[in-house]
């Protein structure tokens, strides 16, 4: 006589003096839970992640206006994503960080709107200290990578000299 029990408490017993093959099944199941998995990875910078921009020269400048434009290429990231993402930029304050090399001379808070990004070198939005769109994508191993480049305005009359500083962050979202 072959008695087989029905899994209770994951447990199967056998109680027989039959011959032959005896089975007894204990029925099981796995589970997992996949979380949302994202990475930004940012390369391409001048150092560390700052990107030098490009300081203008006396020739950059119009001789009329007094006003020049200088592209620099920027970093260029790649995104790693189980879903769908947006990448958004934007700046953490609304002036650059002056630092007068000059005794006497005042500082200037140079504005973020001197500043526009582009990621395809023709089409180019103002930075602002809202996040702005600059890319999204579906689930993916790994995206094309996405060049951003920067082009500053300068004014002759009030870029003094020093040194700047512009904080910006790039952000990850899976909307």
């Amino acid at each position: 006589m072959v008695a087989g029990r029905s899994a209770a408490a994951q447990t199967c017993t056998i109680n027989s003096t039959a011959t032959g093959t005896l089975t007894c099944t204990v029925a099981t199941s796995v589970s997992l839970t996949i979380p949302t998995m994202l990475r930004l990875t940012m390369s391409s910078f001048s150092s560390g992640t700052n990107t030098a921009l490009t300081a203008p020269v006396l020739a950059d400048f119009d001789d009329v206006t007094g006003l020049a434009s200088i592209t620099t290429a920027g970093p260029s990231f790649v995104v790693k994503a189980n879903r769908s993402y947006t990448v958004y930029l934007k700046a953490n304050a609304a002036n650059f960080t002056h630092t007068v090399v000059n005794v006497g001379d005042p500082a200037y808070s140079k504005p973020i709107s001197d500043v526009q990004w582009t990621k395809d070198g023709s089409t180019f939005t103002t930075v602002t200290t809202s996040d702005v769109q600059v890319a999204t994508g579906n689930a993916t191993a790994a995206s094309t990578s996405v060049p951003v480049s920067y082009r500053v305005a300068y004014n002759i009359a009030n870029d003094k000299p020093g040194a700047y500083t512009l904080a910006l962050t790039y952000t990850l979202s899976a909307p």
